[in-house]
C-alpha cells in the first residue's frame, strides 16, 4: 500500500499530489512570523493544526485474522511548519494489540497545517483520531 491522504471531512483515502506541502497551503505572512510558545491542547487559539496527509497505519495481525478494527486517539505536537515533532497515545482500542505504536510511527509521517493564534504560525498540541 502506498501513501495515502486523509480527508478528515469525507474519512476517505486519495492519493497524495507529489508538490502538495505545508508550505504550499500558507502565505508568506504566516512563514515570516513565527510564535515560540507552546500551546495545551485546552489552550484556546485561533486554528488548530489541520491533517493534510499521512501515510495510514495497518492493523496488526491480530486483528486482521479475527476481523476486528481498531481506534487509536493521539495526542500530536505539531510544529510551525507542520510537521508532527512528537505523539502520544491517549487511548486505543482494543488495548495491548500494537495499533497505539504503529499509530504513532504513522504520525511522524503526517503533515499538517500549522496551528495559527494571532497571525502567526504556532507550535501546539492536537488531538488526532485514526479508525482502522
Amino acid at each position: 500500500s502506498g501513501a495515502k491522504q486523509l480527508s478528515p471531512y469525507l474519512g476517505t483515502c486519495l492519493p497524495m499530489p507529489p508538490n502538495v506541502s505545508a508550505r504550499n497551503c500558507l502565505s508568506s505572512t504566516y512563514l515570516e512570523s513565527q510564535d515560540t510558545v507552546v500551546y495545551k491542547l485546552n489552550e484556546a487559539i485561533e486554528k488548530r493544526p489541520r491533517l493534510l496527509w499521512m501515510k495510514l497505519p495497518t492493523l496488526p495481525e491480530s486483528l486482521k485474522k479475527v476481523g476486528e478494527k481498531g481506534k487509536v486517539v493521539l495526542h500530536v505536537l505539531v510544529d510551525q511548519l507542520g510537521r508532527a515533532s512528537e505523539s502520544k497515545i491517549f487511548s486505543e482500542m482494543p488495548a495491548n494489540q500494537g495499533l497505539g505504536q504503529k499509530a504513532t510511527m504513522a504520525a511522524k509521517t503526517a503533515v499538517f497545517i500549522p496551528g495559527v493564534n494571532k497571525a502567526k504560525l504556532v507550535k501546539c498540541w492536537t488531538e488526532l483520531t485514526l479508525e482502522l
